[in-house]
């Protein structure tokens, strides 16, 4: 079942107090944070080798959450650990962050079209 939540609703601060729709957000964002440290704060490494990124305590357990309204403050933020950044980094993608979107997304869209095409090859 879709849920949507308004664009409003997503800021620091906001409550969510339908139950079902406030669960799904805390899996749809533990997903996501999962997905950041198991694929870039893994993969992406300096020229020594080293970790561009750091990882720490991503594993939130929200069962005793579950039923309850989500408001997104502090502590639901922090539930999901740390991510670490050198600040010069953090800087680039600051600056560059209207066009790194953009090109991300133009190059997934491209890697979707690729599988599709292949995929129905695949099947003919």
């Amino acid at each position: 079942m879709e849920r949507r939540v308004n664009q409003t609703r997503k800021s620091t601060g906001a409550r969510i107090a339908d139950s079902a729709t406030a669960h799904a957000v805390r899996l749809a964002v533990r997903h996501t944070v999962t997905t950041i440290a198991k694929n870039p704060a893994e993969f992406i490494k300096l020229p020594d080798g080293t970790r561009l990124f750091q990882a720490e305590d991503i594993s939130p357990d929200f069962r005793s959450e579950r039923g309850k309204p989500l408001v997104i403050d502090d502590d639901f933020v922090n539930a999901f650990g740390i991510l670490k950044c050198p600040a010069n980094v953090w800087s680039a993608l600051q600056r560059y962050a209207h066009w790194i979107e953009p090109s991300l997304k133009a190059g997934w869209i491209g890697e979707m079209r690729r599988f599709r095409k292949s995929s129905r090859q695949a099947y003919v």
